[in-house]
């Protein structure tokens, strides 16, 4: 094992922490979002416009 080696595993951990962190992050909003009533969301969001079909 070279010296180098703990350095990376510890900046892979410090990685996976972060994505860990960020993944948290998302998981709350989206419980939050899901108890908004159809009308908090439109107001939080805007209205929902469908995309048209591809041609």
């Amino acid at each position: 094992m070279t010296e180098q080696a703990p350095m990376d595993r510890l900046k892979q951990l410090a990685q996976d922490l972060e994505d860990e962190r960020i993944a948290d992050e998302f998981n709350a909003r989206m419980r939050e979002d899901a108890r908004l009533t159809p009308e908090q969301r439109e107001q939080k969001y805007g209205k929902w416009v469908p995309m048209d079909e591809p041609d």
